[in-house]
């Protein structure tokens, strides 16, 4: 079953790991602003 899918989607699965990579690159991105926004906030206090 998963060797038929696979044949069926081969042009699909790289465009699928780099949308999964952008999307994490994207999550890490938001975690490291956040991280910089509670330091400074911490500093205002």
């Amino acid at each position: 079953m998963f060797l038929y899918l696979s044949e069926q989607n081969i042009p699909y699965i790289p465009l699928i790991i780099s949308i999964k990579l952008i999307g994490f690159l994207i999550i890490l991105a938001i975690a490291k602003n956040n991280k910089k926004k509670l330091k400074t906030n911490n500093k205002e206090v």
